[in-house]
């Protein structure tokens, strides 16, 4: 962890939320010094969070920028397993 590590429960409960509402998360070096991330939802046929698609890069990186790309990625993945969906 490093100092930038998000502690406590209250802090995490309220970035979990702007999370889940944005659909998009960021890491800026709260687990690694020197690396930023961002990652989106990937849902199954029944809209179940199964898994989440992210990019790694360095801090230096604008992860701002990589975000509608991943969240592109991940919505076309989603739509992948709903279509590839037995119906029942």
């Amino acid at each position: 962890y490093t100092a930038r590590t998000i502690a406590g429960p209250g802090r995490l409960a309220a970035e979990l939320a702007g999370v889940w509402a944005a659909q998009t998360g960021y890491s800026r070096g709260e687990l690694t010094i020197g690396t930023a991330s961002v990652a989106a939802p990937v849902f199954d046929a029944e809209d179940r969070f199964i898994a989440a698609l992210g990019v790694l890069t360095s801090e230096a990186e604008q992860v701002d920028e990589l975000a509608p790309e991943v969240r592109r990625a991940a919505d076309a993945i989603s739509r992948r397993l709903r279509v590839g969906a037995p119906r029942s």
